[in-house]
């Protein structure tokens, strides 16, 4: 029979190859290898006449185990081909020359002498039409292999279960849902419940039998465990009861545990996720090394840049800030203080004066009004005002003031890093935005500023803060880290500042580490420093919380209500499902939903879209979708480096890139020039965290708008109505009935309420 090929290709491959007559080195007679070729190829371990081997091939081909003459194996050829431990002559026990495990034809077997086939042909492990594993592909590729009937051997498919794309999960899926037949519970087989809820006695799970036949075998779905899975090539193992993940009991799951949560993997504090801790890595156990070290040195702006970069002009509505009520607080009966109707009388030495006017500030919020003077006077501050109203500044500007009046700045020749100051925020990239910030400020001054913060070269920044740094600015884990080795040594630190402090303290669970830092010996104590705390939320029991680090004549400052959102920002909703949100964001974003083009002249190109959701792999696959449509999107969020967040951000500022997608690293803090329009594709847990979101837009006075995707069971409903009547704002009526109130407002759902708050209006 011919195999195929020319008599020249025939003499190259009967000296070694996959097809050829010896397989991986046998020869033309009696030769070995894993594919035997014509009269007598062999496989494995040579026998007599026929050999034998894993895929013999045409006239006295065998398999694993030789026999004689016709020989016997996992793949037989044509004429006496057999099966798994054949006998002699022609016969097999485990397959004949037209089934079992190696089937019979050219296009299948494991190694088939054929030219159709090589190493399983088109039918792998098993023949074309049965045998032990069959289906399309070879046994280094494709689906199909010794293990699972029809898998293994290749790369696992990882496309999504229900749209059957690339990229993301069916958890994460944009497409509507596809029917699924009804579940049964794991443990019952009975429908209408999950193992977890099912009330018969708990059985115990079979073990993974792996083997021939088993759901590991030799490929499994990408190979993943072996030969034979779990229990080797036939054996398996038995698998005990379930246990909890949490506290390792037995009988339920973690997210049924009694016990209180495990805490971060890396620093075993609660509140974050090994992934998003802040502090150092940990070297794990068995591992050799601390793996890759972060390797980002950022380039330096120009000071005119640093300028122009974040400088946001006062928008129409910017008086609308003064229409606030202000509120302080203290344990003291009156507070004297004269606010600060102008910069020109907030004590700014005359070198500030020039750098805050070239910075674009022209008149102080109620904010900087009365933190301006308080600061300068020594007192202990928790402020609360709107998101965009200049909180920075505020303290910034009276710190910097106090420490050029009296001299007290933190130079080489110290002989290491003495900061005056320090200020801790919740993420980098707000690190890196107030210390731009206060370069604009200590322009050509003596002083000197310097970032501190995860993801930058710890050799770098470690020698850039030794040559003398007057104010510290950054996270608590690279902080921490810096004061625990003594490269920050905290002797002369006189004011300690909390940015974001209500999530500093609560929800990021940060409160430990910063107990460490300010209990440190070197450390002053609380009545011998300035401790400054600002956010634009502040729960009762964050301030609470907060009172610890404050001396007990602390002055309240709140602007407006506490936790009110600005009003600056108009808020719409669109009522939907999950289903519908991709399609939804595309016609937000001027995007045909059939044919995934966008007009040239969509205002998505020259306005800048923040774009917030939950998960990081949502927000990749929006973005993957977002730039098939011709719309320039970027995304930030924990899982990318520095370098890459860093990059992201300056290609939003700048525009090339007008619309990003961010979880919750973007939502606090960010001061972004030009920013139109926030979209909550996901809502996020709480109502503090929609209004920072919301707060990306709408900055000094500027308007902006807020559209946020929602459903009806969502367990913000009874919160918001509350934020938009404070707002000002239009209350959709199905959410009136949510919170039982009756705000008049406008139906829900639709884009544009009747009544919306205009630049140029009057609320």
């Amino acid at each position: 029979m011919s195999d195929g090929w020319s008599d020249s290709e025939s003499a190259a491959k009967a000296k070694t190859g996959f097809g050829s007559g010896g397989g991986f080195g046998g020869g033309n007679n009696g030769g070995s290898g894993f594919g035997g070729g014509k009269n007598g190829g062999t496989g494995f371990g040579g026998g007599n006449t026929g050999g034998s081997g894993f895929g013999g091939g045409n006239t006295g081909g065998s398999g694993f185990g030789g026999g004689k003459t016709g020989g016997s194996g996992f793949g037989g050829g044509n004429t006496c081909g057999s099966g798994f431990g054949g006998g002699s002559t022609g016969g097999s026990p485990y397959g004949g020359a037209s089934s079992g495990f190696g089937g019979s034809t050219a296009t299948s077997g494991f190694g088939s002498g054929e030219k159709s086939s090589a190493f399983g042909g088109s039918g792998g492990f098993g023949g074309s039409a049965t045998g032990f594993g069959s289906g399309g592909g070879s046994f280094g590729g494709g689906n199909s292999g010794f293990g699972e009937g029809g898998h293994g051997g290749g790369e696992r498919n990882n496309n999504c279960f229900n749209c059957q794309q690339p990229g993301h999960r069916s958890s994460d899926c944009p497409e509507p849902r596809k029917e699924r037949e009804p579940r049964v519970c794991y443990n019952c087989q009975q429908p209408g419940h999950t193992s977890r809820e099912c009330t018969e006695e708990r059985k115990p799970r079979e073990g993974r039998t792996g083997g021939f036949g088993g759901g590991a075998g030799f490929g499994n779905n990408g190979g993943n465990d072996g030969f034979g899975g779990d229990g080797g090539f036939g054996g398996g193992e038995e698998r005990g009861p379930m246990k909890c993940f949490n506290c390792k009991g037995e009988g339920h799951r973690s997210a049924e545990c009694p016990e209180p949560p495990r805490g971060c993997f890396n620093c075993g504090e609660q509140g974050h996720r090994s992934n998003e801790c802040p502090n150092p890595a940990k070297p794990r156990e068995g591992v050799e090394g601390e793996g890759p070290k972060a390797t980002y040195v950022p380039v330096e702006d120009n000071m005119e840049d640093v300028f122009n970069m974040q400088k946001i002009s006062e928008g129409l509505m910017f008086n609308k800030f003064f229409d606030a009520e202000v509120k302080l607080t203290s344990s003291e009966k009156t507070v004297g203080i004269k606010p600060c109707k102008t910069f020109a009388e907030a004590n700014l030495t005359e070198t500030m004066q020039k750098n805050v006017a070239h910075a674009g500030y022209s008149k102080t919020t109620p904010i900087q009004q009365y933190a301006l003077p308080l600061v300068h006077q020594g007192y202990d501050i928790m402020a609360c005002a709107q998101t965009g109203s200049g909180k920075t500044a505020a303290f910034l500007l009276p710190i910097m003031t106090r420490l050029i009046d009296d001299n007290n700045l933190n130079t080489a020749g110290e002989g290491g890093c003495y900061p005056r100051c320090i200020i801790l925020t919740p993420t980098r990239e707000l690190a890196d935005q107030i210390y731009n910030e206060g370069r604009k400020f200590a322009y050509q001054t003596m002083m000197e500023i310097k970032p501190v913060y995860g993801g930058l070269a710890v050799g770098y920044n470690k020698g850039q803060i030794e040559k003398g740094a007057t104010i510290i600015v950054g996270t608590v884990g690279r902080i921490k880290h810096f004061c625990e080795e003594g490269t920050i040594k905290l002797d002369k630190c006189r004011f300690f500042v909390l940015d974001e402090a209500d999530r500093m303290i609560d929800a990021m669970g940060f409160g430990t580490d910063i107990e460490t830092i300010v209990n440190y010996d070197s450390m002053p104590r609380k009545e011998n420093r300035q401790t400054l705390m600002f956010s634009a939320t502040f729960p009762d029991s964050v301030q609470e919380a907060a009172r610890a680090f404050l001396r007990e004549n602390y002055v309240m400052i709140a602007i407006d209500k506490i936790g009110a959102a600005n009003k600056c920002v108009l808020q719409e909703f669109e009522r939907c499902e999950r289903s519908e949100k991709k399609d939804k964001l595309l016609e937000l974003l001027g995007i045909d939903i059939d044919s995934y083009t966008t007009e040239k002249s969509a205002e998505v190109y020259t306005k800048k879209t923040m774009v917030f959701v939950s998960q990081r792999a949502m927000a990749d696959t929006l973005a993957s979708i977002l730039s098939s449509a011709q719309v320039p999107a970027i995304t930030i969020h924990g899982a990318r480096e520095q370098r890459e967040r860093s990059e992201a951000l300056r290609q939003f500022r700048n525009g090339s890139k007008p619309v990003l997608i961010a979880t919750a690293v973007a939502e606090r803090g960010l001061d972004i020039k030009g920013v139109d329009h926030v979209i909550n594709y996901d809502m996020p847990d709480n109502i503090d965290d929609y209004i920072h979101r919301i707060g990306r837009t709408g900055r000094v006075g500027n308007s902006g708008r807020a559209t946020s995707f929602i459903s009806e069971d969502c367990s913000l409903l009874s919160e918001l109505v509350g934020v938009l009547a404070d707002a000002q704002q239009i209350v959709p009526d199905w959410m009136q009935g949510a919170a039982g109130g009756n705000y008049g407002a406008s139906g829900f759902g639709s884009s544009v309420p009747t009544q919306v708050p205009q630049d140029e209006e009057g609320w």
